[in-house]
């Protein structure tokens, strides 16, 4: 046995962050996504990885533009930024889905075709993969509860059945078929294919379970919870079993400085949440605060008289206000999609260009040329702004109602949209352009807050075992 595995469901910022911050650290992990959407990033694995590719066909080509989708003779595709509809003359038979992670995203690349019976409901869905290729499909109910999918090799061999309702899962290698009771068998018996002597998960769902199956049949493996979730009002009861069980051997990184000060709390209060604790001390000095290492692309010592706001809709709560208390700085308005006559309109001004349409290459030209981001916008986030503009060294400004991502934004740099929040904002943005002190002051603030790490500290935690 040997080697670490990095246990993950699915890819979300988070577990990216927590791979990448690895990776930087020099510490070597085999990254096992515990599902495949079909654009899991390059270099990692998936238990579905082996048995798709059983044929010896290494999947090839391109991500599906979303004007490209095969349809019946006659049948249109209409696209906007957000999405896209298949319709048979004025009859919507099915709704398209980008794929809105990696690299991919923004690119209006298919991920999920979901088509429709007569009734508009959702009867079978079809997922591609970023070769292009449908790799699995997923059959609805009358209730359009998902019941079972199948999973296809690259010339369309159907290799796996999962029944989405017991969860049992039949899959089929060469001549032989095997049933496993669950996706977490299925995924247990994965990993005696990679025989780690080390394992880090990072949720106490399937990730948890997974772990443990392997761990009962191989009691020396060394295994690591990191924690990335929010704490409420109790904790975990697979928290409690986790520490419960390993004693003075659980290890529990806590990612987000809020839950490692509610865990240390809580697991002290022997008459409420830790009274099913063995050894609340021992739990205690289990949790150990870890933020990640995260891969800045340049130091935040750049000019700062470029502000960058992205947005999906014309809502930009006082936005012509604001570029007129700062008519010095320059601000860079830009949309995945068309932009409304309301959104042209401040185009006018002499201080805010538009950019209608952005590519997502144009959009990491401004991420890396402006200064600061205004995250002031209704709606969804695009491009997932707020962690590009954090990576490129940018401070973050906002609304405290509409901020979209407030693990990388202190609450210091949010402000009210009522009574004298505009003001303030403003004034926050102009005193970190005229002083470079304070500018410094608020990046440092903003990286605190955002737990960052060096890798000096993850190897002194993690490197050796």
């Amino acid at each position: 046995m040997s080697g670490t595995v990095l246990l993950l469901q699915n890819l979300t910022a988070q577990a990216q962050d927590l791979w990448d911050s690895l990776r930087q650290a020099d510490i070597p992990v085999t990254p096992v996504f515990l599902e495949d959407d079909g654009f899991l990033p390059e270099g990692a694995l998936s238990p579905y990885t082996r048995v798709l590719q059983q044929d010896g066909e290494a999947p090839k080509g391109r991500p599906l533009y979303f004007d490209r989708l095969p349809v019946p003779k006659y049948w249109e595709i209409r696209g906007t930024g957000s999405g896209g509809e298949i319709v048979d003359y004025e009859t919507v038979r099915g709704r398209i889905c980008y794929c809105r992670q990696g690299k991919e995203a923004g690119g209006r690349f298919v991920h999920i075709v979901d088509w429709l019976d007569r009734d508009g409901k959702v009867r079978f869905s079809d997922h591609y993969d970023r070769n292009g290729r449908r790799f699995a499909q997923t059959v609805l109910s009358k209730e359009e509860k998902p019941v079972l999918r199948s999973c296809f090799t690259p010339s369309g061999r159907e290799v796996i059945t999962r029944n989405l309702v017991t969860g049992s899962m039949l899959v089929r290698e060469g001549k032989t078929e095997k049933i496993y009771a669950s996706a977490e068998d299925f995924a247990a018996a994965f990993l005696e294919t990679l025989a780690p002597d080390r394992i880090f998960y990072n949720s106490l769902a399937a990730p948890y379970f997974v772990a443990t199956a392997y761990g009962k049949r191989h009691p020396e493996v060394q295994e690591a919870l990191f924690w990335q979730e929010k704490i409420l009002d109790t904790i975990p009861g697979n928290m409690v079993q986790l520490l419960n069980t390993r004693g003075d051997r659980a290890r529990i990184f806590v990612q987000t400085g809020e839950a490692y000060e509610k865990l240390r709390e809580k697991v002290m209060d022997r008459a409420h949440y830790g009274k099913d604790l063995q050894n609340p001390q021992a739990a205690r000095d289990a949790l150990v605060p870890l933020g990640y290492v995260y891969p800045y692309r340049r130091s935040g010592n750049q000019g700062f008289r470029d502000i960058l706001v992205m947005t999906n809709s014309d809502q930009i709560f006082q936005l012509g206000e604001i570029a007129d208390s700062l008519p010095q700085f320059t601000f860079h308005v830009a949309a995945v999609t068309e932009m409304s006559e309301k959104l042209q309109a401040l185009g006018s001004r002499p201080n805010i260009r538009l950019y209608p349409g952005i590519s997502a290459g144009k959009a990491m030209c401004l991420f890396l040329s402006c200064g600061c981001l205004l995250d002031i916008c209704e709606g969804g986030e695009i491009l997932d702004a707020v962690r590009e503009s954090f990576l490129s060294s940018m401070l973050i400004f906002g609304y405290l109602d509409t901020a979209h991502n407030r693990q990388l934004v202190p609450e210091s740099a949010l402000f009210p949209k009522t009574g004298e929040g505009r003001k303030a904002l403003c004034n926050a943005v102009r005193q970190a352009a005229e002083d470079p002190v304070r500018r410094n002051a608020v990046l440092a603030a903003q990286n605190r807050h955002a737990m960052a790490e060096d890798a000096a500290r993850y190897r002194e935690l993690l490197g050796d075992h």
